[in-house]
């Protein structure tokens, strides 16, 4: 059995609303191992999100432990977070989030430059650039690399970011939600390249899905029910 690569225990979240607290997540416990999809369903408003996106470092959990490679990566300070969100996790959401005025080659090479920083880059940009190029190659938009996201259709979109969330090639690529924006046809085929690519690229994969057909080709499926976990399934 694969090692564990990022673990929550006992994680809580709530939030205000107006006089009101509202509980997300209520103890949750959660391993996720190396190499392995799990897909995480339940019914709008259960804390599906709130919880990939606490494990993702999106979000700060209000009680509880999260741990990456056995590290407590819960508490660390902003800078930190920030830093180790770019290196080591990728991000693919329902609505792309694509930078406009730039191209699909710069919106995929972007986190690399981040994580690289200003004087770092002018090393390494020729090396980023072509992995990225290989990145759009590999999921079928080598002659798109010059278009901006207004050029491309929200098939193409989606695949640019997913071609980004690999570009610093993540422990754990998280997706949310990945084919809620897109209509059917475009669905299977975005369903069809996630699947592909996790077993080309042996990506560990956590996503928040409603599409059934995304979420039976899991290797493990977690139901959220009111802020926990009830059951999990292979």
């Amino acid at each position: 059995m694969s090692k564990v690569i990022l673990k929550a225990e006992a994680v809580r979240k709530a939030y205000r609303s107006g006089t009101e607290r509202l509980e997300i997540l209520k103890g949750v416990n959660f391993t996720i191992r190396s190499g392995e999809s799990v897909a995480i369903i339940g019914k709008s408003g259960v804390g599906k999100s709130t919880l990939l996106h606490i494990l993702g470092l999106l979000d700060t959990a209000d009680a509880g432990r999260i741990t990456l490679d056995e590290t407590d990566i819960a508490s660390i300070g902003p800078v930190a977070r920030a830093r180790l969100r770019n290196k080591r996790f990728g991000f693919v959401f329902q609505f792309y989030h694509l930078l406009p005025e730039l191209n699909a080659l710069e919106n995929v090479y972007l986190p690399a430059m981040i994580a690289s920083g200003t004087f770092s880059w002018f090393s390494v940009r020729s090396k980023m650039r072509n992995h990225a190029r290989e990145l759009l190659a590999h999921v079928g938009l080598s002659e798109r690399t010059r278009h901006k996201p207004k050029q491309l259709s929200g098939g193409e979109r989606q695949r640019v970011a997913i071609a980004r969330a690999l570009i610093n090639k993540p422990a754990v690529l998280f997706c949310d939600e990945p084919t809620g924006n897109l209509d059917d046809k475009t669905s299977q085929t975005v369903t069809r390249l996630l699947w592909r690519l996790k077993s080309e690229l042996d990506q560990t994969l956590v996503m928040v899905t409603h599409e059934a057909s995304l979420a039976g080709e899991a290797d493990r499926t977690v139901h959220m029910v009111d802020g926990r976990i009830m059951k999990e399934g292979a």
